[in-house]
């Protein structure tokens, strides 16, 4: 009897290894969202240029690091427009692309539900692309915080809804987007401004593995 129960624990105690060691460890997840805000000043006319308002796509790859506890690789991708503020109206100038490349971590605030909140911060580049002669790429430092809800559909899917803050810091003492080798006049937006905010929301099922 003794040797049965023996036995019992050893079998239990390795179920137990076994199943902790097969615990997912990877998450990836793919974003569909709407971002929105982001402006400049324009350099001659002081006048407002907005980052449109769009949709846009974003991939994240988490890595666990400890209870509760996780790395995350985080890339999104804006195709929209710089476009001139106005009462109402707005006209666009050129197209853009914005892209996010960044790196951090969560923190879940694991329970006994289903449903659990976290909350994220990261650092790392994020890059605005103009379309149009005389316009030149810029990449600035940026930053991202935010938080968002977790939703377990299977040990292997989860439902994530988001929210974040993007901030990119501009150099002001040089003309953004435009392109000096070009020449003098030939630059067709020359802004500055200290820093940019974008807020995002945006939702995803992360692929557990």
């Amino acid at each position: 009897m003794r040797l049965v129960k023996i036995i019992a624990i050893g079998t239990a105690a390795l179920i137990g290894y076994s199943t902790a060691a097969a615990e997912p460890k990877f998450e990836l997840t793919p974003w569909l969202g709407a971002a929105t805000g982001g402006s400049f000043e324009e350099e001659i006319s002081g006048a407002e240029i907005d980052v449109g308002d769009t949709e846009f796509g974003a991939l994240s790859l988490h890595l666990k690091s400890r209870q509760g506890g996780q790395y995350e690789l985080y890339y999104s991708r804006q195709d929209t427009e710089l476009e001139t503020a106005g009462f109402l109206t707005s006209t666009p100038l050129v197209d853009l692309r914005v892209e996010y490349l960044q790196f951090g971590g969560t923190y879940i605030f694991e329970n006994d539900n289903t449903l659990e909140p976290y909350i994220l911060v990261t650092i790392g580049a994020s890059r605005f692309s103009p379309s149009g002669p005389g316009l030149d790429d810029e990449t600035f430092f940026s930053a991202t915080g935010g938080g968002g809800l977790r939703f377990d559909l299977t040990k292997t899917l989860v439902l994530k809804l988001e929210a974040r803050v993007l901030v990119s810091l501009v150099n002001s003492d040089s003309d953004v987007f435009c392109e000096s080798n070009f020449g003098e006049g030939l630059c067709e937006i020359s802004v500055t401004g200290d820093s940019l905010l974008q807020w995002t929301a945006n939702a995803g099922i992360a692929f557990r593995f």
